[in-house]
């Protein structure tokens, strides 16, 4: 096997040990190149036809509707005496329990981004890809993974 420097044709040769990679292959044929291999690429292309004013409704709508699922939460289900949801300049805080942590949720305007950290699975950083907030790196919206997350500290009594 020759190495990057020792081809001639560094650029098919490049291709060539890419496509050999069963994970650059699938993401070839699938389309999904700049998701898979370069999430940064896929980060500016996809937020590039977003206008300012297009995010900052789009994130305060998000937030809005967050701030109002989690209410309903304590409303709904039992919670803890420590749960706490506020929202506040573009930062949403939910505190659901001294054993369960804090998520915060905000927004990144200068990214146009929704950042998340979750104390179940970490820090990520969402864009706003066909109206949905989407973490690049795996494609799974902001919703999927919240949803999936709440369910499993309220025991699946969520729908």
């Amino acid at each position: 096997m020759k190495s990057y420097f020792e081809s001639r044709d560094n650029n098919s040769w490049m291709i060539r040990q890419l496509a050999q990679d069963p994970g650059v292959s699938a993401a070839l044929s699938l389309g999904m190149m700049s998701i898979r291999r370069f999430p940064r690429l896929n980060r500016w292309h996809s937020n590039g036809g977003v206008t300012q004013n297009e995010y900052e409704s789009a994130a305060e709508q998000s937030l809005h509707k967050l701030t109002d699922y989690f209410d309903s939460l304590a409303d709904n289900y039992p919670v803890s005496s420590q749960y706490d949801v506020s929202h506040a300049m573009g930062v949403l805080t939910v505190t659901v329990s001294k054993d369960v942590g804090t998520y915060v949720i905000n927004k990144q305007s200068p990214n146009k981004q929704i950042w998340l950290s979750s104390p179940a699975s970490g820090p990520k950083r969402y864009d706003l890809i066909s109206k949905k907030w989407v973490y690049t790196h795996d494609g799974e919206a902001l919703d999927v993974l919240l949803t999936r997350e709440f369910r499993k500290i309220f025991l699946d009594l969520i729908t």
